[in-house]
């Protein structure tokens, strides 16, 4: 029997998963407006993710982190740093890599259904994702859905944080009109910036 109630539990978290990357690709170019915080270490903010095909930008009050396939660039603002550096095709992290950060159903986890959940004041169907490389950082991944298959907030279990790094996604909504160079590196932005390039 509880083997039963397993495979039952993983049938349905690979439904819901498969689900919400298809809600996700369906909105096409897409705006996330979301909150992060991880109790003490990471104050409450606001950011915002806009995601075009495989590029996308995030921005924090701290800085903005741009990137696509082939490399990412993280804007330190308080020290007026810019790194570019090689992607990492294993990000699914939505602080890093928002265009995959829905597309968990590739061997990158293993997950389970965990039951129903209220997250936001919505009933939402609440999983468990175990990363299968063991050197990644992401220890776990938790995460809601809701009705309409969208994400409603994820918690991610990080190595060296003693707190989980906790995201509520406060809306997501078509961006079919993002301006792809408004994703891409500018060197012009960002004059008075240090530059460091590791591509």
């Amino acid at each position: 029997m509880l083997l039963a109630v397993a495979a039952h539990c993983d049938e349905r978290s690979q439904k819901t998963l498969g689900a919400m990357s298809a809600a996700v690709r369906a909105l096409g170019g897409h705006e996330l407006r979301f909150t992060v915080s991880a109790g003490g270490e990471i104050e409450p903010m606001e950011g915002t993710a806009t995601v075009s095909g495989a590029s996308y930008r995030v921005v924090l009050p701290t800085g903005e982190l741009l990137g696509d396939d082939k490399y990412t660039c993280s804007v330190d603002q308080l020290s007026q740093t810019v790194t570019l550096s090689p992607s990492d095709p294993g990000d699914r992290s939505l602080l890093s890599n928002p265009a995959r950060a829905f597309d968990l159903l590739d061997g990158a986890f293993t997950h389970r259904y965990v039951g129903q959940a209220t997250m936001g004041g919505r009933e939402c169907s609440q999983l468990s994702l175990t990363p299968t490389d063991a050197h990644l950082p992401v220890r776990r991944l938790t995460l809601w859905v809701d009705g309409q298959n969208l994400p409603v907030a994820l918690r991610y279990e990080i190595e060296g944080l003693q707190s989980p790094v906790e995201i509520t996604v406060r809306s997501i909504r078509p961006a079919p009109q993002v301006d792809r160079s408004s994703l891409a590196f500018d060197k012009k932005r960002y004059k008075n910036y240090e530059i460091v390039d590791l591509r």
